[in-house]
């Protein structure tokens, strides 16, 4: 049974927490009788009255002493089979974003994210919450959620999620904040994309798909020796840090007859560097490379270029229904004198269809666009399926040779929210956002919690 409604709730000092329903929503023969409620992943249990006031819409009024008084436009409701009452789905955002004083957040590029998928979530039914990660450890979960009046965060004791988001944005700071995430997760709480992905694993775990080995470029760690054999092999390497990301750490070295020439965007003012030889080569990369089990050597594959600058293609994926989805497509074309694509080194967005059809024909273009959107669905179900991890969102970078033919560049669990095209609306990867999030939140509350 589903149904919808707007939810108040009234903070009262009582020790007997009620909620009172509309006619319309009354769900129980004996009014005051006990009944177990689910508020997120909350469990109290209340008395349930029939509300006697006026409302021109179906509303439940929850008096409890547990949260601050609130309302919300729009919740879900799901009775069980075990006759149990949930309101959902109640889903915390975590975030590392900057606290500017006790009643505010700075959200910089996640700010217009977090208020469609705020405002999005208010429209479907359910309620969004800001949570920082400073206050995952407390007793009662601190949250933020929007106040369209005051256009700002607000902070109130929230109800434990049943769904979590994991959008922090530092490494180090996710790898302090697994253990509070793991202790969610013992508490019945979904959290999806708890963590970034290392290059490494991400290749491995790829490569175990036989389908998959001739849309990937040579991977693997770095040593001295396997940089020296690789590079005669293919004579031109990238060098990246197993978890870099926006396009940091990363040295290009070519052989070019017996020297070499170097091109690196992190570790030097001086961009491009030759060296005549070997022993040259490696006292550089001793300097850069520290240490060297962060680092992987990865083969350069001749991908096509729009107007001399480098290009890829971001499929966004979501886990919907049991199955992934694209939701989102953009092309990326890279900033001047770069060879990656990212935003945040310069590059700009394109539709892929018009970048495309600057580089293909006919009925090529269609079929390319259509060969690395299936690649961006087989790479999402393989790390899916392999992973320890859960995911319910995932960013694909794809690039292509001159043939068309296309390859896993890299894939991102927390993939960047400034790769769309602005439109007036909410945009489709919020939407699908939200679906990833009803659906893991019935799935659960069909099981009980």
């Amino acid at each position: 049974m589903g149904l919808q409604c707007k939810l108040i709730i009234e903070q009262l000092e009582t020790d007997f927490p009620c909620l009172y329903i509309s006619k319309e929503l009354f769900i129980i023969n004996q009014e005051g009788s006990l009944f177990p409620f689910y508020f997120g992943n909350d469990l109290e249990y209340v008395r349930m009255f029939q509300f006697t006031g006026n409302s021109s819409s179906p509303l439940i009024l929850y008096q409890t002493k547990r949260y601050s008084s609130m309302t919300f436009p729009c919740i879900n409701l799901k009775i069980t089979p075990g006759k149990s009452l949930h309101a959902g789905p109640v889903i915390g955002v975590v975030t590392d974003c900057k606290q500017k004083d006790e009643y505010g957040l700075s959200l910089g590029v996640m700010d217009t994210f977090c208020k469609e998928f705020s405002q999005w979530v208010e429209t479907c039914g359910g309620l969004l919450f800001l949570i920082h990660l400073k206050d995952l450890d407390q007793s009662r979960l601190r949250g933020y959620s929007y106040n369209d009046d005051q256009k700002m965060w607000l902070p109130s004791i929230i109800p434990l999620p049943a769904i979590l988001y994991n959008r922090i944005h530092s490494r180090k700071k996710d790898r302090e904040a697994q253990i509070s995430l793991e202790s969610f997760t013992k508490n019945g709480v979904i959290v999806f994309n708890q963590s970034f992905l290392s290059k490494m694993e991400v290749y491995d775990q790829l490569f175990s798909s036989a389908s998959l080995h001739r849309y990937l470029p040579y991977t693997n760690r770095f040593t001295f020796s396997e940089l020296k054999e690789k590079i005669g092999v293919y004579g031109d390497l990238f060098i990246k840090h197993k978890a870099g990301s926006q396009g940091r750490n990363l040295i290009r070295i070519r052989k070019i007859a017996s020297s070499f020439s170097i091109v690196q965007n992190s570790f030097s003012t001086e961009r491009k560097i030759n060296c005549s030889n070997w022993n040259e080569v490696e006292e550089l990369l001793d300097k850069w490379c520290r240490p060297r089990s962060a680092y992987l050597i990865q083969e350069t594959i001749p991908l096509s270029t729009y107007q001399g600058q480098s290009i890829d293609f971001r499929f966004l994926c979501h886990f919907i229904r049991n199955e992934w989805k694209v939701t989102s497509t953009v092309a990326r074309i890279s900033g001047k004198d770069e060879f990656v694509s990212n935003l945040s080194r310069g590059g700009r967005i394109e539709k892929p269809l018009v970048l495309l059809s600057s580089l293909f024909k006919g009925n090529q273009v269609l079929e390319t666009y259509k060969r690395m959107k299936e690649l961006a669905i087989a790479s999402c179900e393989t790390l899916y399926n392999k992973s320890h991890l859960s995911f319910g969102e995932l960013g694909i970078d794809i690039g292509i040779d001159h043939l068309g033919n296309p390859w896993v560049i890299e894939i991102n669990s927390k993939p960047s929210k400034q790769n769309y095209h602005e439109t007036n609306g909410i945009r489709p990867s919020v939407k699908a956002l939200y679906q990833v999030c009803k659906q893991k939140w019935l799935e659960r509350s069909d099981g009980e919690i």
